[in-house]
C-alpha cells in the first residue's frame, strides 16, 4: 500500500494525518500528525514495514447534522469571530 501525504490511517490504534513520507532502500520514514482531540498536537514518525498502515477512507457523501446543533455552532461561531464592539449578523 502507498501511504501519500495527507492521507488519514490508523496505526496503533489511534488516527493519524500523514504529514511526510520519507522513502529509502528497504523503508518508509512516515511522519504523522494526530487526528483525535484526545492527542491533538502529537505528531510521531514511524517506519513502514515495521508498523502496520491500515488507510481510512473518507466520506464521499456529506454528513448529516441535527438543525439545533448546527445553529449552536454557527451562533458561536458568529460571537468568537466578531471584535468587542463589532456589529453581527446572522
Amino acid at each position: 500500500m502507498q501511504i501519500l501525504p495527507s492521507d488519514l490511517v490508523r496505526v496503533r490504534g489511534a488516527r493519524w494525518r500523514v504529514a511526510d513520507v520519507r522513502v529509502y532502500a528497504r523503508c518508509q520514514l512516515v511522519t504523522l500528525r494526530s487526528a483525535d482531540a484526545a492527542n491533538a498536537p502529537t505528531e510521531r514518525r514511524m517506519l513502514a514495514p515495521y508498523d502496520t498502515f491500515e488507510r481510512i477512507e473518507r466520506r464521499l457523501r456529506p454528513t448529516r447534522v441535527a438543525q439545533r446543533l448546527w445553529r449552536r455552532v454557527c451562533r458561536a461561531l458568529i460571537a468568537n469571530e466578531t471584535p468587542a464592539g463589532g456589529l453581527r449578523s446572522a
